[in-house]
């Protein structure tokens, strides 16, 4: 609070702010009322669904056989089931020094549980980079298949 100063203040700020802003908000009502939101809102709803099913298709693609991917109702991370012998945690590891973020499954479980599994954020636009950051994830998924998994309940 401002103190010895706080009546000076407080008439300044009603000086300021006495008044709505009136044009912004005769905009904003127009722009609603004429279904520019709904429209917007269309236009982002086909645009994330499109990410998702790319995102879907290449991780078809590029992960091992055996990988099964959800299909969300909402949102916009698509959680991936990973097939036998690939840890996601070693998986997470491995993405993130190739430059790759994911997520490994036990983050989202108190217990520890879910270490066949990943999330992959599907709403980041389409680029060459995105595929290849898929195609090198599905890669090392791949090479994890043939190694040992680390011990349960253990990071490293």
């Amino acid at each position: 609070m401002p103190g010895r100063f706080q009546k000076r203040v407080e008439r300044l700020k009603l000086s300021r702010t006495c008044a709505s802003p009136t044009p912004t908000q005769m905009a904003a009502a127009v722009y609603l009322a004429k279904g520019g939101f709904d429209h917007l809102l269309r236009g982002l709803r086909r645009t994330y669904r499109d990410l998702m099913r790319r995102t879907s298709r290449q991780v078809a693609k590029a992960f091992p056989d055996g990988t099964l991917v959800t299909s969300p109702k909402g949102g916009s991370a698509l959680w991936v089931q990973l097939p036998d012998g690939v840890d996601s945690v070693q998986l997470f590891e491995e993405a993130t020094e190739a430059g790759v973020s994911l997520a490994p499954g036990p983050i989202f479980s108190a217990s520890g549980q879910f270490r066949g599994c990943t999330r992959l954020n599907s709403a980041i636009p389409w680029s060459s980079r995105v595929e290849e950051a898929l195609t090198r994830v599905g890669e090392i998924s791949r090479s994890l298949m043939s190694r040992p998994a680390p011990p349960s309940g253990s990071w490293h």
